[in-house]
């Protein structure tokens, strides 16, 4: 992919963000002026605050991504990374914007502190993530060494061949990890576990998916 064909994904992929931005705004300007803003893992509502507080996460999407689409062009190595970088950064801004709607969605949900909300999506994160962790698993493979996309770590980085191992071993992980977060999700909505199950399983495949390449990587830093 020559930097022009970055170039056009990079800008609609900017104004992705922005519409984002836009419908967000219109859409918390309906809300009342204070809304549940946190939950428990159960989705118990245990804060409230000023609608505005949504539009956060709508702005950070709306900076991160042009910042981050410069830094990948001046360092990722565009020519060589072509194949992941074109589908990697549509899929994470994606899920970005998914999980920004979760947060207006449960801001909608007029709860007060102390109440669960009647809606319950907590199943739909870590069903989101496992789809994202097979896609970027996949990729996992064909990255070539840089400094700004992948498992950039000390020994990754001082080391090609150790990058090129870590980031096999890695795919194969992430990938394994998504299938099993997505089948012992949709298995455990069936049984109608609770949200703290759907939180943690969450939270433990994102320690599996950087510890476990983390460790392999300094293992094989000498390789």
């Amino acid at each position: 992919m020559k930097n022009k064909a970055y170039t056009k994904l990079s800008a609609a992929l900017i104004v992705l963000s922005l519409i984002n931005l836009a419908v967000s705004l219109v859409f918390i300007m309906a809300l009342p002026d204070k809304v549940p803003t946190h939950f428990t893992a159960d989705m118990v509502c245990d804060g409230e605050g000023s609608k505005w507080n949504g539009l956060i996460f709508s702005v950070v999407i709306a900076v991160i991504m042009p910042l981050g689409l410069f830094m990948a062009k001046k360092t990722a190595n565009v020519e060589k990374n072509s194949k992941p970088l074109f589908i990697s950064l549509p899929v994470i801004e994606i899920v970005l914007i998914a999980l920004n709607w979760l947060i207006n969605s449960l801001m909608k949900t007029n709860v007060k502190p102390g109440e669960k909300a009647a809606v319950n999506f907590m199943w739909l994160m870590p069903l989101v993530f496992s789809v994202l962790y097979i896609i970027i698993g996949n990729l996992f493979p064909t990255v070539r060494h840089n400094r700004a996309f992948g498992l950039r770590l000390p020994w990754t980085l001082k080391n090609k061949n150790c990058w090129n191992l870590t980031h096999r071993f890695a795919g194969k992980i992430t990938v394994l990890t998504g299938i099993v977060l997505a089948v012992l999700t949709i298995v455990m909505k069936a049984a109608g576990s609770g949200d703290v199950f759907f939180f943690t399983a969450l939270m433990v495949s994102v320690g599996v998916i950087t510890i476990i390449p983390s460790v392999y990587a300094f293992t094989h830093r000498n390789a």
